[in-house]
């Protein structure tokens, strides 16, 4: 689902929201931190057993010799196990990065849409534009428009018409629609057609009894 709001301006935002990609991911990234922490006590077990066992069979007969070998040995050891773990955390980062590639790649192959919703604040009103799938289709999508007033209640009084057209490009004719939105509820709904892909711009007015009309743009994809 992306969310746009704008209150002020008439730029957008946009939100991505996917639930169970962001749990699916949540739960592969503990499943790599208790791998991590295996590999960490099976380095420390192996350190502890290899210091014993140096310290045990040395030379006994040369005490300064001893701890000198020994403490060299491991330190070298010691360092070996650091490039051995930064290599292995290295390789859990690529595969955890890779994962997540291959999971959204997925997503997109299977078709998987993300639902539209933008917001513009213009003449006291806030007009909601709502999509179920986007970006749009060429050909016919369903969208719906929603109205409120400055204390949030809805407006079903108004009479909503939807100007949707392609800006004029060099060498191609203009193509533009008008469509009167349905009440339904309170939410007014249409039906708007993609021709090509591209951006559309929609502008949505609403006029209301004894008001002046409002009119409010957005920008829709179409692929």
């Amino acid at each position: 689902m992306y969310i746009y709001q704008d209150h002020a301006t008439e730029s957008e935002n946009l939100q991505p929201c996917y639930p169970h990609l962001y749990e699916m991911i949540h739960l592969m990234k503990q499943a790599l931190l208790f791998i991590l922490s295996v590999r960490k006590t099976f380095f420390i077990t192996r350190r502890i057993l290899t210091e014993n066992i140096i310290l045990s069979f040395w030379p006994l007969t040369c005490n300064i010799s001893r701890q000198y070998w020994a403490g060299y040995l491991l330190d070298a050891f010691q360092m070996n196990q650091n490039r051995k773990c930064e290599r292995g955390a290295n390789s859990m980062k690529r595969f955890s990065l890779v994962t997540v590639a291959v999971i959204m790649m997925f997503v997109m192959s299977v078709g998987i849409s993300w639902g539209y919703e933008a917001q513009k604040t213009t003449g006291g009103l806030t007009v909601t534009l709502s999509a179920g799938s986007y970006p749009l289709v060429k050909g016919d999508n369903e969208l719906s428009v929603k109205v409120t007033d400055g204390s949030g209640k809805a407006v079903t009084d108004a009479k909503i018409s939807v100007r949707f057209l392609m800006p004029p490009m060099p060498g191609m004719a203009p193509m533009s629609s008008k469509i009167e939105a349905i009440l339904k509820g309170d939410v007014y709904r249409f039906s708007a057609n993609a021709a090509m892909e591209g951006t559309w711009k929609t502008e949505v007015t609403v006029v209301r009894p004894e008001k002046s009309p409002v009119t409010a743009t957005f920008n829709l994809d179409a692929r």
